[in-house]
């Protein structure tokens, strides 16, 4: 995901993390201070019980609203469910 202008990778992540995320900076060296990853695969994406998504999206939205950028809080989960065709939503935060 790319980092919001204005937003640094130093005060975005730690924001997350304490949200319980774990993301990862960019590795390609020409823009890897512009963007970080979410590492999640198998069971955390596939089964909806677990909610791994739901924190994922909820941990970002919260640190990018932390950070001052002006966004809908809850408009990420609202466009994933729409796009997962109903996936089950339950706040982890």
């Amino acid at each position: 995901m790319k980092f919001p202008k204005g937003v640094s990778k130093e005060e975005l992540l730690p924001k997350i993390t304490k949200r319980g995320v774990i993301v990862a900076g960019g590795l390609h060296k020409k823009i890897k201070t512009t963007y970080f990853r979410v590492g999640h695969m198998g069971l955390s994406v596939l089964d909806g019980k677990r909610q791994h998504l739901v924190t994922v999206i909820e941990a970002i939205e919260g640190a990018l609203i932390e950070c001052g950028v002006k966004i809908e809080k809850g408009k990420a989960l609202t466009i994933f469910k729409a796009a997962m065709g109903g996936y089950s939503l339950k706040s982890s935060l």
